[in-house]
């Protein structure tokens, strides 16, 4: 959380939440995004989040985190089905670990696309885009 602290503070992420609520289901007919951060499961932890667009809002849907020390390939099956639950049969990420991510979630029926954009960590003092 800290890296998003440094980019959008709590009191903007409060005003664009809703509360209580943790988790949207998925709504037929909805055109859903979703963007994976890979991790190999020993350092940093692996995130999802899955999204749609409501005229011009964007709507955060499901957001997943799992924290080191855990699985790579437990933690894709796991993306993979909730990906699949939201109708989702395209990821995007980063292009963190090569060909890996792409195989793995090939595996479980989604396509990995790395993103277009660079994903550069906060730490490291760049943008997110």
């Amino acid at each position: 959380m800290t890296d998003i602290v440094e980019i959008i503070s709590r009191e903007v992420l409060d005003t664009v939440t809703v509360a209580g609520r943790f988790e949207l289901p998925p709504m037929f007919g909805t055109d859903y995004t979703a963007f994976c951060d890979p991790s190999g499961g020993s350092s940093d932890s692996m995130t999802l989040a899955i999204s749609h667009r409501e005229n011009d809002v964007a709507i955060l849907d499901a957001v997943r985190e799992v924290k080191p020390p855990f699985s790579p390939e437990s933690v894709v099956q796991e993306f993979a089905t909730l990906l699949k639950i939201y109708g989702v049969a395209t990821v995007f990420g980063d292009r963190y670990a090569g060909l890996w991510p792409t195989e793995r979630f090939f595996v479980h029926g989604i396509t990995y696309e790395p993103s277009p954009k660079p994903n550069h960590s906060a730490r490291e003092g760049r943008n997110i885009q």
